[in-house]
């Protein structure tokens, strides 16, 4: 019989350098108390550790994940400071965590994330949990990989397989405690949506954790926390269901009903016939259901009304001055705030506001459809070769580091975004190549191999990848499936206090944004716009080596950007490879069409996407899709050529953009 185990962890004394922390005592007694209620929880044994020293929790953590098997569940909670070192590595803080005069995390008194990650690979358990409630926990999902071994044999009411990783933060945010309870902000919520059975979406009688990941997202958004909690999910890990959901008593559940039904406009005459037919099952009176609809119908009136002052506010904003300047969008976050409106409506109305003053703008005229017998423009760029040689006798000598420059010319074609933005498409030669990497490769894994031989047609990809300037000018064409979040343009006031430019890479951009942009611009220009796929993308990267880098075995901060600190840099700021194209190696990761496989097997071999985009993906959290090159924060090995990993397809994250190839026709 399946078991389940958790660990709560909480940290509230620390060395020198730190806060003490004063809630996430209390977040393990109650997620301890939750998990321990039959009427909730389903855990046969809930462990809690307080204060520990490294080695104690290594060994607690060891143990969760030793002791599970096959189909156990293990649930990992902590609660308390999450600390990163100098190379972006998450940390968990113990007792004895402290920092150095200059500021310095002294590592060996902390446990490293990667450690867990260790433990939760090596076990048997194919249902592993893991809740972070700390500074900088997006981090921890960063490299993870997927483990199963293709067979699910579950009760139905434990819900799927895999891994799941909720965050209060991202990996660049703070988490935060809660001034109007006991609780941290992102824990009370967690434990509110079991306990209130809120969180269970689909009425199943069981809190899965997606669902309980939207809960809490809501939540946040309601209370204008600044938090941004991420969900990470492997195999079908967002499906484990943690928790059996309370019987909600007949009121509640008629009020999530009819919120549901009016949440995208008023009640529908058919919707008119489903509540009262709720009603009458519940065995409520037509007054108790009438003064529930009065409620919610009242709380939406007022929302509407507050979303009619903002859009006037943002309006007059634009129309002062468009772009809105630094000041006057911080008073319109103000506003935002000041009239209790949650993130996500104040950015549809800000994203509609600038669309419609767009739209009344004369612009550019619309650029025409590309004809076959269109002459491509050859284009100068420059490009570098590096080579490392060893002196001394066999080669033991300190390494001599030379590159070598040179100017190269390539075919491209310049697409007409309008008002004056450009996109330059590089022609990228058929061919054939190697794809994935072998052992002997320094960062090799198992997720490139096996290496394969593929076969490409010629096809055109962008120079760059999407800048600010072209994300914003493509943001307002007309929508096709989703809607893109907004984004202002920049100013030189931004500039100057070192605000990324618009000839910076587009960050923050999921896999269904960039689908998005595609479509827009496909339906814009009448020419085929879409996300490389995995084999194009190495191939376009490599352009025609076989090398680690397209520069060579070695990477120098003369040549990309990665391993720092200070975002990302201008598009273009280092040399193209062979084939006219910039920062292939860091600034940021791309979105590849292909959906994510832990190895090549069964791999195509002709540089078409392997099983790419489905429609539910652009709705659903599930499916996760690859991203290629590496990032400003990345180490050089994680920026290779062959360097692969996946991720979710709703993940928005400061280090990750992507580049749009297209086909002549």
């Amino acid at each position: 019989m399946p078991k389940a185990r958790a660990l709560l962890i909480g940290g509230s004394e620390y060395g020198q350098g730190l806060t003490s922390l004063k809630a996430p005592l209390n977040d393990v007694a109650a997620m301890a108390r939750v998990l321990q209620d039959p009427a909730f929880g389903q855990f046969d044994q809930v462990s809690t550790l307080i204060d520990p020293d490294p080695q104690s929790l290594r060994e607690s953590v060891e143990e969760l994940f030793c002791l599970s098997q096959k189909d156990d569940l293990a649930l990992l909670f902590f609660s308390g400071h999450g600390l990163k070192d100098d190379r972006n590595r998450l940390y968990f803080a113990t007792n004895l965590t402290r920092k150095t005069a200059r500021g310095t995390l002294v590592k060996s008194t902390a446990v490293p994330a990667s450690f867990v990650q260790d433990q939760m690979g090596e076990s048997r358990s194919r249902r592993q949990v893991v809740i972070l409630d700390c500074c900088f926990s997006g981090a921890f999902a960063e490299g993870m990989t997927a483990k199963d071994d293709g067979r699910v044999d579950l009760k139905s009411e434990l819900g799927g397989q895999g891994r799941v990783v909720l965050t209060s933060s991202t990996s660049t945010q703070y988490a935060f405690e809660n001034q109007d309870s006991d609780l941290s902000i992102y824990t009370h919520y967690i434990i509110q949506g079991i306990t209130t059975g809120e969180a269970d979406a689909n009425a199943d009688g069981y809190t899965a954790i997606d669902e309980l990941h939207d809960y809490a997202c809501r939540k946040l958004q309601e209370s204008t926390s600044a938090m941004q909690p991420k969900i990470y999910a492997f195999d079908q890990g967002f499906k484990i269901n943690i928790a059996k959901a309370p019987a909600s008593d007949p009121a509640q559940r008629y009020r999530r009903k009819v919120e549901t039904l009016t949440a995208r406009g008023p009640l529908s005459v058919v919707g008119r016939f489903m509540l009262d037919d709720l009603r009458g099952s519940l065995g409520l009176s037509v007054a108790e259901a009438g003064a529930i609809e009065t409620a919610i119908l009242q709380s939406q009136r007022e929302h509407q009304d507050k979303c009619c002052t903002y859009r006037q506010a943002v309006q007059a904003a634009i129309a002062q001055n468009c772009p809105p300047t630094r000041r006057m969008r911080q008073e319109l976050a103000q506003f935002q705030e000041l009239l209790g409106l949650e993130d996500t409506a104040a950015a549809t109305i800000c994203a509609e506001e600038v669309c419609r003053h767009s739209k009344q703008q004369p612009s550019s005229p619309n650029p025409s459809v590309l004809q076959p017998n269109t002459t491509l423009r050859p284009l100068s760029f420059e490009t570098a070769t590096l080579s490392v040689a060893r002196s001394g006798l066999f080669g033991l000598g300190s390494p001599s580091v030379t590159v070598e420059r040179r100017s190269r010319t390539a075919d491209s074609f310049s697409e007409n975004l309008g008002n004056g933005v450009m996109l330059t498409m590089m022609d990228i030669p058929k061919g054939q190549f190697v794809m994935g990497s072998s052992g002997a490769e320094e960062g090799h894994w198992q997720a490139e191999e096996p290496r394969h031989p593929v076969a490409l047609s010629s096809f055109l990809m962008g120079q760059s990848v999407v800048t600010w300037a072209q994300w914003r000018t493509v943001a307002t064409y007309p929508k096709v499936k989703i809607d893109l979040p907004p984004i202002l343009a920049f100013t030189q006031d931004d500039q100057s206090r070192g605000v990324p430019s618009e000839t910076c890479p587009v960050t923050g951009i999921s896999w269904r944004d960039a689908i998005e942009f595609c479509q827009r611009l496909s339906c814009k220009t009448g020419r085929s716009y879409r996300l490389p796929s995995e084999a194009e993308w190495e191939y376009a990267c490599r352009a025609k080596t076989m090398t680690s880098f397209h520069f060579g075995d070695a990477l120098t901060s003369d040549l990309a950007h990665y391993d720092c600190r200070d975002g990302t840099k201008n598009v273009g700021s280092f040399p193209a490879n062979a084939f006219g194209l910039y920062d292939m190696h860091g600034n940021v990761w791309e979105w590849c069409s292909d959906r994510w496989h832990e190895t090549y097997s069964g791999a195509p071999n002709d540089g078409t996407s392997w099983d790419s985009g489905h429609e539910s993906d652009l709705t659903e959290d599930t499916a996760q899709y690859v991203i290629r090159g590496g990032s400003w924060m990345d180490l050089a090995i994680t920026c290779r050529a062959a360097s692969r990993i996946g991720l979710a397809a709703n993940t928005h994250s400061d280090d990750l953009g992507f580049r749009v190839v297209c086909q002549l026709p």
